[in-house]
């Protein structure tokens, strides 16, 4: 039986160019965008996608709002594979749009990555998160099944909800940092709620990561370190440290850890941390590993998807939108 698994937070549409200078860079106004995709993105949307492909039951909870953009993300989260019974377009929903564009020069001449959010008719992007009031409360009670795992990227009061009420019914739940952090209620709620809890080093330091081992020692942390790999700690333990996937060309790191999220959650033995042994763990991260390595070598989040033969009724339809 496929194992299924519940994910919220971020979805995001992405906009992805590469931009080309045709006169050479010494004359920075005139440039060539091409479009490399448009898709459904973020780190839930992504982790979401990759999981269905791997062969999940995956259910999404998101709104998005009711422009072509909000429909494109829903359609595309069928498209990857996903159960959208929690998925909606409405008006009191929002589609965050990512716009990325490579080989952008800013005005130091340097060459970058240019990253721009907006909505669909407007400069100010927007996301619909539920409301601990009434729309989580709803949805728990809704549920005929017990996903074998819950994923939150954002800890707003409904995703905290969700997550302790399905990991009163038995769901491991798996939260991700995405910001930089700050002790509040916030976070210090989904530390607590989560089995699972992984993090950047860009968002949380190697010493407050030490602090959260010492202060929550019957969990599994997990932080990346970029280059310098990853390394954990089960159940209060000493940090082990696995070295990064040599990469001969990073392309876009956009999109890496997701990859790396969802190849660890599938190559998990177990969905129970009480059970898991720091073997296991290290096993299933050097899994995770390689499915990073492997994203980064292509621009897009989803670009070594996108690449391959096997998927290219994704690639056909999505490039519809970007002819």
């Amino acid at each position: 039986m496929n194992k299924t698994i519940i994910t919220t937070g971020n979805f995001n549409l992405d906009e992805i160019r590469y931009r080309e200078y045709p006169e050479g860079t010494e004359h920075p106004r005139k440039y060539i965008d091409h479009w490399v995709t448009c898709e459904i993105g973020g780190n839930a949307g992504n982790v979401s996608a990759e999981l269905a492909l791997m062969g999940w039951n995956v259910y999404p909870i998101t709104t998005f709002d009711e422009s072509k953009q909000g429909h494109w993300c829903m359609e595309d989260l069928a498209l990857y594979g996903c159960n959208t019974r929690f998925v909606s377009c409405s008006p009191k929903g929002g589609t965050f749009i990512f716009q990325g564009t490579h080989n952008k020069m800013n005005r130091e001449g340097v060459l970058r990555m240019g990253v721009r959010t907006c909505g669909p008719t407007s400069m100010f992007a927007k996301r619909h998160n539920l409301t601990v009031r009434d729309e989580a409360p709803a949805l728990l009670a809704s549920l005929d099944f017990v996903p074998d795992v819950f994923f939150f990227g954002s800890p707003e009061a409904g995703h905290r909800y969700l997550a302790q009420g399905l990991r009163d019914r038995g769901s491991m739940i798996y939260y991700e940092i995405q910001n930089k952090i700050e002790m509040n209620k916030a976070l210090r709620e989904s530390l607590e709620v989560a089995h699972i809890i992984k993090m950047s080093d860009a968002h949380v330091t190697l010493q407050q990561a030490d602090e959260f081992v010492h202060t929550y020692p019957h969990k599994l942390f997990i932080q990346t370190m970029g280059p310098s790999g990853v390394r954990f700690s089960l159940h209060g333990q000493q940090w082990v440290t696995i070295p990064a996937v040599p990469v001969q060309k990073v392309a876009d790191t956009e999109g890496a850890g997701d990859a790396m999220t969802a190849a660890f959650i599938n190559a998990l033995p177990v969905h129970d941390v009480s059970r898991l042994t720091t073997d296991q763990v290290r096993t299933a991260l050097k899994v995770a590993l390689q499915a990073s390595a492997q994203a980064i070598s292509y621009i897009g989040a989803k670009g070594h998807i996108l690449n391959d033969p096997q998927y290219a009724y994704i690639a056909q339809t999505i490039s519809q939108r970007i002819i």
